[in-house]
């Protein structure tokens, strides 16, 4: 909402948006299904980003450390 009103206010915006939230039970789960940090973690990078656009909420300009943008 806010980047919404400075925008329309006139100013330049670039929102950067960190994703990155790791703990020991992401990382355990990762292993008790056999897949890599990084696909585990994918699946939701990719509903979060659905989920934002069904709400049309706008996307961050960066999302350091991830693939999704």
């Amino acid at each position: 909402m806010l980047r919404r009103y400075l925008e329309f206010k006139g100013y330049t915006v670039r929102q950067i948006m960190n994703l990155t939230d790791l703990d020991d039970k992401t990382i355990k789960a990762s292993k008790e299904q056999g897949m890599s940090l990084r696909e585990y973690t994918d699946k939701f990078i990719r509903f979060f980003f659905e989920e934002m656009d069904l709400l049309r909420i706008k996307r961050a300009d960066v999302y350091p450390g991830s693939q999704s943008t």
